[in-house]
């Protein structure tokens, strides 16, 4: 009698390294150093600390931003063709985040939206990782003696400067606690 393991309805997730150059990375820094000083606090009712400009200021709405908003874009229709969706998906939400030593992000999913994505301008040592859950697994196994793709219930991503993650906007994830003194600073998008 033989046996078979079907892998069904896997979870995909994009990366991209060094997605644009150092100097229009350094514009972007440059940009969001400026609009700390008059953007409000956006976002939701979360019990996190990280400041971010969801509500308050969207990535779309500023010429130094076209550059990534058209990287990023470009990525997450690459991946959306890997999937085999022909669609064009285009930016509903662009807003970013400025973590300092102290700020997390708790678990939460982009509800409304086909896929999410992080950019990732300025990630210092210790400053925290994504961490993605898998949701389907409600009762988990008992004495795992290896994780693999098959049995994990999470999945870490520790970022680097000028690197782009995109995800499927049902995904939850959290992002951990940023330990350096320097702040870690993100884009983060939805499309629909």
């Amino acid at each position: 009698m033989e046996s078979k393991v079907h892998l069904l309805f896997p979870t995909s997730i994009m990366t991209c390294d060094d997605l644009l150059s150092i100097d229009e990375n350094q514009n972007i820094l440059n940009k969001i150093d400026e609009l700390n000083k008059t953007v409000e606090n956006g976002g939701e009712n979360w019990e996190c600390n990280t400041f971010n400009s969801h509500g308050t200021f969207d990535l779309r709405d500023d010429s130094v931003f076209s550059k990534v908003n058209d990287a990023v874009t470009e990525k997450v229709n690459q991946f959306a063709n890997f999937l085999r969706s022909d669609y064009y998906y285009e930016i509903s939400s662009g807003w970013y985040n400025y973590s300092t030593k102290g700020s997390f992000q708790e678990g939460h999913i982009h509800p409304g939206n086909v896929f999410s994505c992080v950019y990732y301008a300025s990630v210092p040592e210790n400053s925290g990782s994504i961490m993605f859950y898998n949701q389907e697994q409600m009762v988990p196994l008992n004495n795992i003696t290896e994780c693999t793709a098959h049995n994990s219930l999470t999945h870490k991503f520790f970022p680097k400067d000028r690197s782009l993650i995109i995800f499927r906007s049902f995904l939850e994830h959290m992002v951990s606690v940023n330990k350096s003194d320097s702040a870690r600073i993100s884009l983060s998008y939805n499309f629909r």
